[in-house]
């Protein structure tokens, strides 16, 4: 019945969801909901949606403009497990944003719209000033989403890829793009100081790493002193403005004060080359700060040496280093560290 309804709208059929809900009543809460919602998106498209199923996890608004209650969609920036991120305006104000946007196919799922929930309820309560802030959360015609600071800069990921490749190196698997949090690319300003120190100036550029670690530290620890625990912390999770400053963003799997637990029996979530070895145990075990502490450190030393701590490729084995063997010292990486 989704595809058939999918496929109307596709066409161009208004659906009336009165009558809709009026003709399969054991699913006119489900109807009530969601087609609104699938309208809306159809709308923000326009002939770019065609084709599009949107039982797909990422179909939502396609990268062109529209509005989403009191924001002005301008370009997509990113997707991540979470959601599609968009640059947009927020009309009211004209002030910038980073909206961050359900997929429809998460509306279907329960789960999935727990954790978005759960993840604007983690990063709305944290106020730092290395935390991306949430400026306002909503839903328009049954499409959720919800705004932050809009960071111009690149991802920790990218910066050790361009890094990697200055030098010749291969580009480590977990630092391909994959942005899901507020970056807008429009400026290379921090990455290319921190490539010249590194080829300049070794010494130099590990300050600067240092200096880096210390602004996550500085945000875990808040986040930590209030009850979260981020469970997700990687180099695309952390964002470099032009200033140099970096901010952690990215809550989708952050844990609340032993709030409901939104995993299933097993499951493994995260990134499993930043895991810690506790993690890697599933729910089996519950977590605590200190896996964020270690994802942390694996995140840059990473940085430093230009390769994962961890590097095999097939994944039983990568669970068996993290669990069984400690990493190459630095100092005989780089004797400079």
């Amino acid at each position: 019945m989704l595809e058939e309804l999918t496929n109307r709208i596709h066409a161009g059929e208004s659906i009336d969801v009165d009558v809709c809900a009026g003709a399969h009543p054991e699913y006119a809460g489900q109807l009530r909901r969601l087609l609104p919602a699938m309208q809306a998106l159809n709308a923000f498209g326009g002939s770019h949606t065609a084709g599009k199923d949107f039982t797909e996890p990422f179909a939502a608004i396609p990268p062109t403009t529209g509005v989403l209650g009191d924001f002005r969609i301008v370009r997509e920036i990113g997707r991540g497990g979470m959601g599609i991120v968009y640059e947009a305006e927020q009309i009211s104000i004209g002030r910038p944003v980073a909206l961050k946007v359900l997929p429809f196919a998460s509306m279907l799922d329960e789960r999935r719209l727990a954790r978005f929930r759960n993840e604007v309820r983690a990063a709305g309560q944290l106020h730092h000033t290395n935390i991306v802030p949430i400026f306002a959360v909503g839903s328009d015609r049954g499409v959720h989403f919800y705004a932050m600071q809009l960071v111009v800069g690149q991802t920790l990921a990218e910066m050790i890829g361009q890094l990697c490749r200055d030098r010749g190196l291969e580009t480590p698997v977990g630092t391909m793009p994959s942005p899901g949090g507020a970056t807008a690319q429009s400026g290379e300003t921090a990455r290319a100081a921190l490539s010249t120190v590194r080829t300049d100036n070794r010494g130099a550029f590990y300050r600067k790493a240092a200096l880096l670690a210390i602004h996550a530290a500085d945000a875990l620890e808040h986040a930590h002193a209030c009850g979260v625990v981020h469970r997700d912390i990687k180099p695309s999770n952390l964002l470099v403005d032009e200033r140099g400053v970096l901010w952690l963003a990215d809550f989708g799997l952050a844990a609340v004060e032993a709030g409901a637990d939104l995993t299933m029996s097993g499951d493994l979530l995260g990134t499993l080359r930043y895991m810690s070895p506790e993690q890697t145990q599933g729910s089996r075990v519950v977590l605590d700060h200190r896996t964020d502490i270690y994802s942390l450190g694996v995140t840059f030393y990473e940085l430093l040496a230009l390769r994962p701590a961890f590097d095999a490729a097939e994944r039983a084995e990568l669970l068996r280093q993290i669990t069984d063997v400690e990493p190459l010292p630095l100092r005989r990486v780089d004797a400079a560290i």
